[in-house]
């Protein structure tokens, strides 16, 4: 199922989650199920809201945990952890993100390119570039749909279109939105960070939503075929306890965090 997209494991395949530290050891899942998430948010139009002015036009809503309040020159929000990305005991979500502006007075001037969004993954470990350098996602990167400079549209209306569309627009698979990709299990939800660089506080009426799309993977433990012990293996400087009758070679490593 899925073969040949750009999950990153399918249907019957063995896999660990490590938090990309190369330490300590790892259960062996099995993946039994999984679906794709074509848009994944629990929002209209599958967008989450993360933040917003006051309260977002209709028919978009703001998620339980999103920000509220204006935001200065160089303001980041407080970390937020959105409800709507909370898994079951046994979900592994990949995702990859994009950046969404929505304008309820549609004139207010605001550049969604003055947005810069920022990914934790364990509390406030970064998600994003290296241990030194925080790496960020600034829509003007992002392939458009097809312009990011066109807001979200809101009720009983389409979203528009530039005079002059880029030739690649949507989707999920380019190279900007593979660097995006974040992978999370259960509850264990990334935090993000909202910075406006706008010269001036932020314009009555705004918001910023997520938009994401990707797949969700449903695990549970693999047992040891019949008559065979379970021995042990290393993946990746992981210690492994590999079930009777799996190769080690065909194991999928799943970060679900970033190394701290």
């Amino acid at each position: 199922m899925f073969r040949g997209g750009w999950n990153a494991a399918c249907v019957g395949d063995n896999v660990i989650l490590t938090d990309g530290s190369g330490q300590g050891s790892c259960t062996v899942y099995t993946v039994y199920a999984m679906r794709a998430a074509p848009l994944f948010g629990e929002g209209p139009g599958g967008v989450t809201v993360i933040w917003a002015v006051t309260t977002p036009s209709a028919p978009f809503t703001l998620d339980p945990k999103a920000a509220v309040g204006s935001l200065g020159s160089g303001t980041p929000t407080n970390a937020i952890t959105p409800d709507a990305f909370q898994l079951q005991n046994n979900e592994v979500a990949q995702m990859r993100f994009k950046v969404k502006m929505i304008d309820t007075s549609a004139g207010s001037g605001a550049h969604i390119d003055n947005f810069d969004l920022s990914a934790f993954n364990p509390g406030s470990t970064r998600a994003w570039g290296s241990k030194n350098v925080q790496a960020i996602l600034n829509p003007r990167a992002q392939v458009g749909d097809p312009a990011d400079a066109i807001s979200l549209p809101l009720q009983d209306t389409n979203m528009g279109a530039p005079t002059a569309a880029a030739a690649i627009v949507g989707g999920f698979d380019d190279a900007v939105s593979v660097s995006t990709e974040l992978m999370w299990y259960y509850q264990n939800v990334p935090n993000f960070v909202l910075k406006w660089n706008g010269a001036a506080a932020t314009p009555a009426g705004l918001a910023v939503g997520l938009e994401c799309s990707g797949y969700i993977y449903y695990i549970k433990p693999k047992a040891s075929l019949p008559g065979m012990g379970a021995i042990s293996g290393d993946i990746g400087g992981y210690a492994v306890s590999v079930p009777g009758g799996v190769d080690v070679r065909d194991i999928i490593p799943l970060q679900i965090a970033a190394p701290n």
